[in-house]
C-alpha cells in the first residue's frame, strides 16, 4: 500500500544547500534542463517565506540524492499536491518514487490532509494507481497566440 514503501534512505530536506544540491544533481540531469536550478531557487524562496506550505524529500544512495520530490500544502483545506518525483535513470525501478510517495503521504496524514493530488506522467501513473490513487482526468497543454 501507500504507507509500505520499499526500504530506501529517504530524507526530508530542510536546508537550502541540500535542496539546491538535489535540484542540481537530480532535476537537471533527469530533465536535461539547467532551468530546473531556477525552479529550485524559486521553490526554496517560497518555502522560506511560508515554511509550512512546502516540504522536500529526497532518496539518497550513499551520500548523493538520486530521487527528488516535494509536496505543496494548501492551508485551510484538506488538500496537498504532490510534485517532482524525478529519479535518475540508472536508479529507476528500485522503489525510490514509491518511497517518496510514502514519505509525503505520511507527512500529509500527520498534518490532517485527507486528499492528495498529482499531475502524473505516464511513467508515474501506473505506480500511483497501484498505490490507491484514482485517475480523475487527463490534462492537455495548449498554447494561445495573441493576434492583432
Amino acid at each position: 500500500g501507500l504507507f509500505n514503501p520499499p526500504a530506501s534512505d529517504v530524507r526530508r530536506l530542510n536546508d537550502s544547500q541540500s535542496i539546491l544540491a538535489a535540484f542540481a544533481q537530480v532535476e537537471v540531469p533527469v530533465w536535461q534542463d539547467e532551468g530546473m536550478l531556477k525552479l529550485g531557487q524559486n521553490l526554496l524562496e517560497e518555502m522560506q517565506a511560508a515554511p509550512h506550505e512546502l516540504s522536500f524529500f529526497a532518496v539518497y544512495d550513499q551520500h548523493a540524492p538520486i530521487s527528488l520530490a516535494w509536496i505543496r500544502y494548501h492551508p485551510a483545506t484538506q488538500f496537498a499536491g504532490l510534485w517532482g518525483g524525478s529519479t535518475l535513470p540508472e536508479h529507476r525501478g528500485k522503489g525510490a518514487y514509491q518511497a517518496l510517495l510514502a514519505a509525503r503521504a505520511m507527512e500529509a496524514t500527520q498534518r490532517g490532509v485527507r486528499f492528495l493530488t498529482v499531475d502524473a506522467s505516464p511513467m508515474s501513473e501506473p505506480i500511483l494507481i497501484r498505490r490507491g490513487f484514482t485517475l480523475i482526468s487527463h490534462a492537455q497543454d495548449f498554447e494561445y497566440t495573441f493576434s492583432d
